[in-house]
């Protein structure tokens, strides 16, 4: 039986370490309010090239904490020099990360990007390489179960990120300095306060032997979100290549707007995959069953759901909050890239498979795969249709990621699925949101009809779940 205190644990790791996540959502009035939407797109590539150096300076070691944690925890000793090791590590890739991108961030940055190095690159990169520090310790206090910390210090840093941007948009309006030298301030007292931590629980003792074990999965790792970094952020470069930065900013505002469609279905694994985790080593089965295709089932279900309300309502809601009628033109883009997410539960049961399989290699195989077509396929569609074929190639590589880790996986694993509603009622989705938009058609008959659609092939679970709801309140 789980326990609530289990359950009200999974609350916390679930929607206050979704925060790192949904801030630049948040954000988004204040940065409209004061930036024009080229600056908004400055700040999204200089954003993505702080997540792709982060990536670099962290060397998944992250990910290696909570991976090798166990293999210590018994052995106090062992462990203190394990994660000593770990942040020492950190520090001297940081460094080195920082001396490497500097020099070829002012050798490059201008000719290649079309943006000045100094100050708002470095400052970029300073904050990425000392956010890979806090990363590193809030993925320690999830394997630790330690939910309190982890909730605290994640509030602080959404408060300080906050606090910081605001206050620096108010001080210094219509310039970069707000958004990236207000968040290099959250981030370095978030450095501080976590290396703080690091010392005071484990010490200063280094330790090689520790890192050479670690080293073939860092460098998978590594080079696994090398991939996803290409397959989510190299469209704003080749944007702002063939285009411009307002044109970047404009796309940048729209992918946001729909992110939390993407924050749901992440939100919906963490709360379903442990479940289905469970039930398959207890009944020691490769395969689905009608059980745990219930819960696959809802997630699609509740994801079309969002789906369809984000076309809808986002145009209608966002002049709440956006004042600027420039950042409108997102409009237009919004439906489709919000219909891109109709493949993202499927794939995501096929990502979590492979994860329980422990076949990485395999995600790293097709991930790579996909990254390589996205260099090929952005130029080409950006080239040619401009903003458009960012999100014709989004979906082209969402569609193609998800077939790639079925054909992964199904090798290693059966799944007994009703391809309806999983499969073919999002696609189906997905192909009436493209016409309505080629046609000039409004999207609330598209949206109307799939709710029809969901009625029909969902009536059954809908009535028992309608009937259990009056009883429980009869």
């Amino acid at each position: 039986m789980i326990s609530k205190k289990f359950f009200a644990h999974s609350i916390i790791y679930t929607i206050v370490g979704a925060l790192p996540l949904a801030t630049p959502i948040l954000l988004l009035p204040l940065y409209t309010a004061v930036l024009s939407e080229g600056q908004v797109g400055e700040i999204a590539l200089y954003t993505a090239f702080g997540f792709v150096t982060q990536i670099i300076a962290n060397f998944s070691l992250d990910g290696s904490v909570r991976t090798f944690y166990l293999d210590y925890q018994k052995h106090e000793k062992h462990l203190k020099e394990y994660i000593s090791t770990v942040y020492l590590t950190l520090i001297g890739i940081g460094i080195l990360s920082i001396v490497v991108f500097s020099v070829l961030g002012a050798l490059s940055f201008q000719s290649l990007l079309r943006l000045s190095f100094f100050p708002f690159g470095l400052l970029s990169l300073l904050s990425s390489v000392l956010n890979s520090f806090f990363k590193t310790y809030t993925g320690l206090l999830i394997t630790q179960q330690r939910a309190v910390r982890f909730f605290y210090i994640n509030v602080s840093q959404f408060l300080l990120t906050v606090l910081f941007i605001g206050g620096g948009l108010y001080f210094f309006p219509h310039t970069l300095w707000g958004p990236i030298a207000g968040r290099f301030g959250a981030v370095f007292i978030l450095f501080l306060l976590t290396l703080a931590f690091f010392i005071q629980e484990y010490g200063v003792k280094f330790k090689y032997i520790y890192l050479h074990k670690m080293w073939k999965f860092c460098i998978h790792m590594t080079l696994y979100s090398i991939s996803a970094w290409v397959l989510l952020y190299l469209d704003r470069y080749v944007i702002n290549h063939y285009l411009d930065t307002s044109k970047v900013g404009i796309y940048d505002f729209a992918t946001k707007c729909v992110a939390p469609i993407e924050l749901l279905v992440i939100g919906l694994c963490n709360a379903v995959m442990p479940k289905v985790y469970q039930a398959w080593k207890k009944l020691d089965i490769t395969h689905t069953n009608t059980e745990i295709n219930r819960y696959f089932n809802v997630m699609t279900l509740v994801t079309l759901f969002s789906i369809a309300m984000a076309v809808v309502l986002l145009p209608v809601l966002i002049p709440f909050v956006v004042k600027k009628q420039v950042f409108y033109q997102s409009f237009e883009y919004i439906p489709y890239l919000a219909a891109s997410y109709v493949f993202l539960p499927l794939l995501s049961i096929f990502y979590y498979t492979l994860l329980y399989l422990k076949r990485t290699d395999i995600m790293n195989y097709y991930f790579a795969f996909c990254a390589v077509l996205q260099m090929i396929f952005n130029p080409i569609m950006i080239g040619k249709y401009g903003v458009y074929g960012a999100i014709a190639t989004v979906i082209m590589m969402k569609f193609l990621m998800m077939a790639t880790f079925y054909w992964g996986s199904k090798k290693h694993f059966q799944f007994y699925f009703n391809w309806v509603k999983l499969f073919y009622l999002p696609l189906l989705f997905l192909l009436m949101v493209i016409a309505a938009g080629y046609f000039h058609v409004p999207q609330i008959y598209t949206v109307s009809v799939l709710f029809l659609l969901l009625f029909a092939v969902y009536f059954k679970p809908l009535l028992q779940f309608s009937k259990h709801i009056l009883k429980r309140f009869a």
